[in-house]
């Protein structure tokens, strides 16, 4: 139970930017992956090829997501005291904004009525790329996400291949022609994430 603001943050940045806090041979250690791009409390990866370093938190009814871009000297940081919110997408696109990438701004989506035995076809249990297990149920008007030690997700449709949460605006969008047995694409936090569809053979 920390307490901390935009610009504790931002000077945290400025200190591990000017050396003064660790050794050299401590800082590359504190920034090497050591599984799934995840260093010493740092999400290290390269996309656009520029190193990014990053990583949220979240504590009762409190959510938060610090960016950094060192060869930019960029630092994003977004607190956020709405749950659920999408802290983590917000200092993505600022950090797009800034760096004259693409970027998404909100927008409202609007709810498609779908016959049920359209979202028949999705159910099952699917494997995203970092190893959760995500089952699609049908709840008559639209889908229903559980996966363990996480709350369930009304998925609500906007078409026959595409799902919306509407508190965090996360997508789930399933390809048209071989529906649900090439999984589906998770959008969440300006990230791209697959799932594959699990047999018995594969479970």
């Amino acid at each position: 139970s920390l307490y901390s603001t935009v610009e504790d943050l931002y000077r945290w940045d400025r200190a591990l930017r000017r050396r003064e806090l660790l050794s050299e041979e401590g800082y590359k250690a504190y920034y090497k992956p050591e599984k799934r791009n995840y260093a010493y409390g740092w999400n290290v990866s390269t996309p656009k090829g520029r190193r990014t370093i990053s990583h949220g938190g979240g504590i009762n009814g409190f959510l938060s997501f610090i960016l950094r871009v060192p060869d930019e000297e960029l630092c994003v940081v977004v607190i956020s005291n709405l749950v659920p919110s999408q802290p983590e997408k917000i200092a993505r696109d600022l950090a797009a904004i800034v760096l004259g990438d693409e970027y998404e701004l909100p927008k409202p989506r609007k709810v498609a009525k779908v016959a049920e035995e359209k979202l028949e076809r999705f159910e099952g249990k699917y494997r995203l790329a970092v190893g959760m297990v995500v089952e699609l149920e049908n709840a008559g008007d639209h889908l229903i996400g559980t996966s363990a030690g996480q709350p369930d997700i009304a998925f609500l449709p906007e078409s026959d291949y595409s799902f919306f949460d509407k508190p965090t605006g996360m997508r789930i969008e399933f390809d048209p022609k071989k529906g649900r047995d090439a999984g589906f694409t998770l959008h969440s936090n300006g990230q791209e994430i697959k799932a594959e569809l699990l047999t018995e053979d594969s479970e």
